[in-house]
Protein backbone atom coordinates (compact mmCIF):
# COMPACT_ATOMS: atom_id res chain seq x y z
CA UNK A 1 0.00 0.00 0.00
CA UNK A 2 1.96 3.06 -1.39
CA UNK A 3 0.61 6.82 -1.24
CA UNK A 4 1.40 9.61 -3.83
CA UNK A 5 1.33 13.18 -3.51
CA UNK A 6 2.65 15.37 -5.99
CA UNK A 7 2.47 18.59 -8.22
CA UNK A 8 2.29 19.56 -12.25
CA UNK A 9 4.21 21.93 -13.61
CA UNK A 10 3.44 21.94 -17.68
CA UNK A 11 3.81 18.74 -18.95
CA UNK A 12 5.30 17.57 -16.01
CA UNK A 13 4.23 15.52 -12.44
CA UNK A 14 6.68 15.92 -9.46
CA UNK A 15 5.95 13.47 -6.70
CA UNK A 16 6.75 12.20 -3.43
CA UNK A 17 5.55 8.31 -2.40
CA UNK A 18 5.71 6.50 0.78
CA UNK A 19 3.81 3.32 2.56
CA UNK A 20 4.20 0.08 3.43
CA UNK A 21 6.05 -2.71 2.40
CA UNK A 22 6.42 -6.71 2.82
CA UNK A 23 8.86 -8.98 1.92
CA UNK A 24 9.87 -12.57 3.01
CA UNK A 25 13.43 -12.79 4.41
CA UNK A 26 15.12 -16.24 4.28
CA UNK A 27 18.69 -15.39 5.39
CA UNK A 28 21.11 -18.76 5.75
CA UNK A 29 24.72 -18.33 7.41
CA UNK A 30 27.23 -21.16 7.44
CA UNK A 31 30.53 -21.65 8.85
CA UNK A 32 33.39 -23.83 8.60
CA UNK A 33 36.78 -23.99 10.55
CA UNK A 34 39.81 -26.17 10.01
CA UNK A 35 40.57 -25.74 13.18
CA UNK A 36 38.83 -28.81 15.31
CA UNK A 37 36.93 -29.34 12.31
CA UNK A 38 33.70 -27.87 13.65
CA UNK A 39 30.90 -26.43 11.35
CA UNK A 40 27.83 -24.17 12.27
CA UNK A 41 25.03 -23.11 10.57
CA UNK A 42 21.47 -21.17 10.68
CA UNK A 43 18.55 -20.74 8.89
CA UNK A 44 15.33 -18.12 9.25
CA UNK A 45 12.56 -17.60 7.86
CA UNK A 46 10.12 -14.76 7.97
CA UNK A 47 7.86 -12.38 6.76
CA UNK A 48 8.37 -8.47 7.61
CA UNK A 49 6.34 -5.40 7.45
CA UNK A 50 8.34 -2.24 6.75
CA UNK A 51 8.34 1.04 5.21
CA UNK A 52 9.19 2.82 2.04
CA UNK A 53 9.45 6.41 0.52
CA UNK A 54 10.61 7.90 -2.52
CA UNK A 55 10.49 9.87 -5.23
CA UNK A 56 9.47 10.34 -8.99
CA UNK A 57 9.04 12.41 -12.04
CA UNK A 58 6.71 11.26 -15.08
CA UNK A 59 5.88 13.73 -18.35
CA UNK A 60 3.31 13.00 -21.26
CA UNK A 61 4.96 12.91 -24.80
CA UNK A 62 2.83 12.52 -28.03
CA UNK A 63 0.76 10.03 -28.85
CA UNK A 64 -0.58 9.51 -25.22
CA UNK A 65 2.68 7.84 -24.05
CA UNK A 66 4.19 8.32 -20.31
CA UNK A 67 7.33 8.33 -19.31
CA UNK A 68 8.99 8.25 -15.66
CA UNK A 69 11.45 7.43 -13.25
CA UNK A 70 11.44 6.50 -9.26
CA UNK A 71 13.40 5.90 -6.24
CA UNK A 72 12.40 4.43 -3.65
CA UNK A 73 14.23 3.30 0.05
CA UNK A 74 12.77 0.52 1.26
CA UNK A 75 13.72 -0.74 5.33
CA UNK A 76 12.69 -3.80 7.14
CA UNK A 77 12.99 -5.11 10.32
CA UNK A 78 16.14 -7.47 11.53
CA UNK A 79 15.78 -11.14 12.43
CA UNK A 80 17.47 -12.94 14.50
CA UNK A 81 18.71 -16.36 15.25
CA UNK A 82 21.21 -18.84 17.26
CA UNK A 83 23.33 -21.61 15.58
CA UNK A 84 25.22 -24.04 17.94
CA UNK A 85 28.71 -25.34 16.81
CA UNK A 86 29.30 -29.29 15.61
CA UNK A 87 32.48 -31.04 15.54
CA UNK A 88 32.58 -32.55 12.39
CA UNK A 89 33.92 -36.26 11.73
CA UNK A 90 32.56 -39.56 13.59
CA UNK A 91 31.12 -37.97 16.28
CA UNK A 92 29.19 -34.81 15.46
CA UNK A 93 29.18 -33.68 19.14
CA UNK A 94 27.39 -29.79 19.83
CA UNK A 95 30.73 -28.28 21.25
CA UNK A 96 28.57 -25.59 23.05
CA UNK A 97 29.78 -22.42 21.18
CA UNK A 98 26.69 -20.57 20.32
CA UNK A 99 26.73 -17.91 17.41
CA UNK A 100 24.25 -15.24 16.71
CA UNK A 101 22.79 -14.18 13.64
CA UNK A 102 21.38 -11.11 12.53
CA UNK A 103 19.88 -10.16 9.29
CA UNK A 104 18.37 -7.10 8.25
CA UNK A 105 17.22 -5.77 4.44
CA UNK A 106 17.60 -1.84 3.76
CA UNK A 107 17.57 -1.93 -0.45
CA UNK A 108 17.65 1.31 -2.86
CA UNK A 109 15.57 0.72 -5.67
CA UNK A 110 16.06 3.02 -9.19
CA UNK A 111 13.40 2.64 -11.77
CA UNK A 112 12.26 3.78 -14.90
CA UNK A 113 8.84 3.27 -16.89
CA UNK A 114 7.01 3.50 -20.61
CA UNK A 115 2.86 3.30 -20.69
CA UNK A 116 0.67 3.77 -23.09
CA UNK A 117 -2.76 5.97 -22.48
CA UNK A 118 -5.86 3.79 -23.89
Amino acid sequence: MVARIGVVLSNWLLYATGGLAVTELKPEWNFFTTVGNSTESASASTTKAGWTVGGGVETMLPGRWVIGAEYLYVKFDSVSVTGTNFRSGNTGAAIGDNFAHSADLASNIVRARLSKLF
